[in-house]
């Protein structure tokens, strides 16, 4: 623990300001975090304080929502959501008919903000964790689908 004490503050006086950015030291658990270029440029600047994230894709748009956990009684909010179109592409589908199909991919930028995510919580996750976020995503799932049957039975008895 010392030695690794006295590397990183050696490490620390010979990185430039500059490329000081690259990296961020935390003693705290001894956390080393790098940059997350991708997430900054999206307007995320507490990363460390990403609990979780979810993807999902509705009308040629991909959702993503990323989930905090704050302090109690901050000001600052819990989660935050983006918007990314995918791009369409024509590709060949049977070479022998020349048919062809259209094929939406997932945006590059969102591939990459995917992969920051995943490194930021593959760090932190543990079989518990794992098994609270399973249990509220089913539980955000029953209450959508019981609003949407209540919709649709709605509009039976509208007939």
């Amino acid at each position: 623990m010392l030695l690794l004490t006295v590397l990183l503050e050696s490490m620390t006086s010979t990185i430039s300001p500059k490329a000081w950015g690259i990296l961020n030291f935390k003693y705290a658990g001894l956390l080393i975090m790098k940059s997350y270029p991708t997430l900054t440029e999206m307007g995320v600047s507490n990363p460390e304080q990403i609990q979780r994230y979810s993807l999902s894709t509705l009308n040629k748009i991909d959702h993503l929502r990323i989930i905090y956990r704050r302090k109690k009684g901050s000001f600052l909010p819990t989660s935050k959501r983006f918007e990314f179109g995918r791009s369409s592409k024509t590709v060949v589908i049977d070479s022998g008919t020349r048919q062809t199909g259209i094929v939406h991919e997932i945006s590059p930028f969102l591939q990459r903000a995917i992969i920051e995510l995943e490194d930021i919580i593959d760090n932190k996750k543990t079989a518990l964790e794992h098994k609270a976020i399973v249990k509220d995503e089913m539980q955000r799932l029953q209450q959508e689908m019981n609003s949407r049957l209540a919709y649709i039975e709605s509009l039976i008895d509208d007939m």
